[in-house]
Parts: C-alpha cells; sequence; structure tokens
C-alpha cells in the first residue's frame, strides 16, 4: 500500500473507533456532616481506560486540580474508582473523633456507582483515622465532557 494513503486510512481508522467517555455528575449527602466528604463528584470513564478524571471540592481544593483515579472495576452492574487528595485541612474535625483536628490529612476516596439506577456511595479515609467516613447519593449521565459540568 502507498505510504501516502496508509497514514489517512489510519487515522481515519483510529477516529473512528475512538471512545466516547461517559461522564456522571452527583449529588453526595453526608449524613455525620463530617467535612471529609465533598457534596458533590463528576466524574468521566473512558471504556478501556485504567484511570478516570475526578472532580471534586475537597480534592481540587487540596491539589488545585482534577484527579485522576483508578478504575478498579467498569461492567455492567458498577464502577468502582479510588483517588487520594493532598493533605486537606478539615475545619470541622473533632480532636476525640479525628486524630489529627488540629493539621491537615490526606485523604483517600473510594466510590462505587451501581449502574441500574446511577446510586453511589464514597468513603472517605482520612489518614491516622480510624473510621471511614460515608456519603449516598445519586448521579446523572452525561454525553458532555467533564468541564462542562463542573462549572466555574
Amino acid at each position: 500500500m502507498n505510504k501516502t494513503l496508509l497514514i489517512p486510512c489510519l487515522i481515519a481508522t483510529f477516529l473512528g473507533t475512538a471512545v466516547a467517555a461517559q461522564t456522571f455528575s452527583c449529588a453526595l449527602k453526608d449524613k455525620r456532616n463530617s467535612g471529609w466528604l465533598p457534596d458533590r463528584l463528576v466524574f468521566e470513564l473512558v471504556e478501556g481506560q485504567t484511570t478516570a478524571r475526578t472532580y471534586d471540592p475537597i480534592t481540587f481544593s487540596s491539589k488545585g486540580e482534577m484527579a485522576r483515579a483508578k478504575v478498579q472495576t467498569d461492567n455492567s452492574v458498577r464502577v468502582a474508582l479510588r483517588w487520594k487528595t493532598d493533605p486537606y485541612r478539615n475545619d470541622k474535625a473533632k480532636q476525640g473523633r479525628d486524630l489529627s483536628a488540629n493539621g491537615a490529612l490526606p485523604i483517600e476516596y473510594s466510590a462505587t456507582l451501581l449502574r441500574g439506577g446511577n446510586m453511589i456511595m464514597l468513603r472517605a479515609y482520612p489518614s491516622g483515622v480510624n473510621d471511614p467516613f460515608s456519603a449516598r447519593g445519586a448521579c446523572k449521565v452525561s454525553d458532555g465532557p467533564l468541564e462542562q459540568l463542573i462549572g466555574p
């Protein structure tokens, strides 16, 4: 095959098989009002990728950017993600409940979305705190890019 035809054919094939991203915008409720969990999570999955882009106000405030989450599971039943923040100062932390109430702690988040009803559970594991915190909520699916959903 002629090289001048090969490159356009490869580009057309790649563009024709490009995988669409699925974006989820989730509202969360932390019943304990712990301060370790965001009230909003937006994430974007691309089929076959091992990481997802995520946005939540806590991670964004600690990192100054969106986080890359490890995709642990992505099938027809559920999606499971994990990511970490940089050290975050929780103004609602209590000395008796949260070991380091005076300092900033990194948080590891674990999110599980059940695809059937788009219900989500988000768990927060602040470093050095014995018990995880959790929030539940619901997500809406969008075909638009993540940036459109997070707004200013």
